[in-house]
């Protein structure tokens, strides 16, 4: 029986669209396996987002490009790594055969967003925080399509299987329609037959019982708890909180005024 209560009919109706995309994939297939892998960090960040749109990152530009930032410099560790690799790697060959590039799109929104300097502002911003560092480093660090898969599935997959599309018109409310070039390539006409073959390809990757599967799926929930991690470090607040600060420090020296004026005439 469902609950009534609206916040945990939202976390039903997220672990049914959860589940229903995993159905997707091949039965104990590698795209079931990393969606499941991924399901328990996936409420976590479901939790977190929310608590972001209540902070600001829809509501304040600031907040967004810095997130945007942190997910762009691992993207791009991710698509280079891509690159060089394919040449003699089967897995990274066939993640590559998508064609897709991320790192362009972010990096049209970046300058859009942050002006000619965007490099070094972002290169700034992600030396105070330990988290992007990391996590760059860590894809950085990855030496195999087994591994690259990991990160490929997060990073990529958030956007071509996941919000991509329903963030979209948020951010363009926000930022403009001159910055939300990351999304174009997984939103209008097309979207089904590009989710399909995502899905299609990861199953391919790797078979059930083999090493290879079990290091994808090991890195996809590694990935995923990264990404949690750079929500959790924002170093920004919105730039409406001060206004609730304030508000909350004058409403409460009100009270405590009329408090005190009555407790006088007691």
């Amino acid at each position: 029986m469902h609950s009534n209560d609206p916040h945990e009919i939202a976390k039903e109706d997220d672990g049914e669209a959860f589940d229903k995309t995993t159905s997707k994939g091949r039965e104990n297939g590698l795209f079931q396996a990393c969606m499941k892998s991924i399901r328990g960090a996936h409420v976590t960040s479901n939790r977190l987002r929310a608590g972001l749109v209540l902070a600001g990152l829809f509501t304040d530009k600031s907040i967004y490009r810095e997130v945007l930032s942190m997910f762009y410099v691992v993207t791009k560790e991710l698509e280079e790594k891509l690159d060089t690799l394919k040449v003699s790697d089967e897995i990274c060959q066939k993640i590559a055969s998508l064609d897709y590039n991320f790192s362009k799109g972010y990096e049209k929104d970046m300058a859009v967003l942050y002006g000619d300097d965007w490099e070094t502002i972002i290169e700034d911003l992600i030396q105070k925080n330990k988290v992007a560092r990391y996590y760059r480093e860590m894809v950085r660090n990855m030496d195999s399509g087994t591994q690259l898969a990991g990160a490929a599935f997060v990073l990529w997959g958030a956007l071509i299987i996941g919000g991509g599309a329903v963030a979209m018109p948020r951010v363009k409310n926000l930022c403009g329609k001159d910055a939300i070039n990351v999304f174009k390539d997984v939103t209008g006409p097309g979207r089904e037959e590009r989710r399909n073959n995502f899905v299609a390809l990861w199953d391919s990757l790797a078979s059930p019982g083999s090493s290879e599967f079990e290091e994808i799926v090991t890195f996809s929930q590694e990935c995923m708890r990264c990404n949690n991690n750079i929500f959790t470090s924002l170093q920004r607040s919105p730039w409406w909180l001060n206004y609730f600060i304030t508000a909350g420090v004058g409403i409460g020296a009100i009270c405590i005024v009329i408090l005190q004026r009555r407790m006088i005439k007691s």
